[in-house]
C-alpha cells in the first residue's frame, strides 16, 4: 500500500484583506468576496507570499466549506 500524504489547504491573503482568486496576464487576482477564493496547496504558495503583507490562513480556520477540495 502506498503512503498518502495528506495536504493542508491554504487561501492566500494580501495586505488589503482580500483573498486570492487566480492569476490574470502579469499579475494576481485578490477579491474582496472570500467565496471566491482559490485555496492552494502550501508549496503553491511561495510566490505569492514574497508580496509585502501576505499571509497564509489554513482553510480549517472556515470550518468545512474546503474539506472537499481537490488540487488544481
Amino acid at each position: 500500500m502506498r503512503d498518502k500524504k495528506i495536504y493542508d489547504w491554504y487561501i492566500v491573503a494580501n495586505k488589503e484583506g482580500k483573498a486570492f482568486t487566480g492569476l490574470a496576464y502579469r499579475g494576481y487576482l485578490y477579491s474582496d468576496n472570500w467565496d471566491e477564493a482559490k485555496p492552494l496547496k502550501r508549496e503553491n504558495t511561495p510566490i505569492l507570499l514574497r508580496q509585502p503583507g501576505t499571509e497564509l490562513i489554513k482553510t480549517d480556520e472556515f470550518g468545512n466549506i474546503y474539506s472537499n477540495q481537490k488540487s488544481n
